[in-house]
């Protein structure tokens, strides 16, 4: 389970996930907070909202304030949520249709999002992106790090992230 200031999300055992949020994290206008469920266990192969494949790959699941994100099989990240322009988490408006982040690196090995940024892994190298914060102007940034061994998991914090390595 995951859970940011307007969403939360979980991971099912069949590797699909669900979300439930307000109307500022999926871009409706109902209340109470809208429920969306993402298909679980054997959704349409041929759905277009899913890229043409069924979801049962999710290997994590992170949120921020009012996105969340997954990162599947083979390292792929897609997002859904509140997205303004400057945030960039996913390049898009509030949706309720994962996007692919286009700023994710291929093949993630780990994923952890929180506020207006997320981070995500391969092998040494920890990649983050999103929206810097009121304490830097709300400027967009993108940058990639090389740590000294393998990294096992990675927590992003306000204004931080912290990783454990492999030995």
């Amino acid at each position: 389970i995951r859970v940011g200031d307007n969403i939360a999300c979980v991971r099912t055992l069949s590797g699909g996930f669900g979300c439930a949020g307000t109307s500022e994290a999926l871009g409706v206008t109902t209340q109470p907070p809208t429920k969306y469920a993402f298909p679980s266990a054997s959704p349409a192969a041929a759905d277009p909202g899913w890229g043409g494949y069924s979801w049962t790959d999710v290997q994590e699941v992170a949120t921020g304030d009012s996105f969340a994100c997954a990162r599947r099989t083979g390292g792929a990240v897609y997002c859904l949520g509140a997205d303004d322009a400057a945030q960039n988490i996913f390049g898009g408006a509030p949706t309720q249709t994962p996007l692919q982040a286009q700023d994710a690196p291929a093949g993630a090995e780990t994923l952890s999002c929180y506020h207006r940024a997320c981070c995500a892994s391969v092998g040494r190298d920890v990649t983050c992106w999103g929206l810097a914060g009121e304490w830097n102007g709300g400027a967009r940034f993108k940058n990639t790090v090389t740590l000294p061994a393998d990294i096992h998991a990675i927590a992003v914090g306000r204004p931080f992230a912290c990783a454990t390595l492999t030995p």
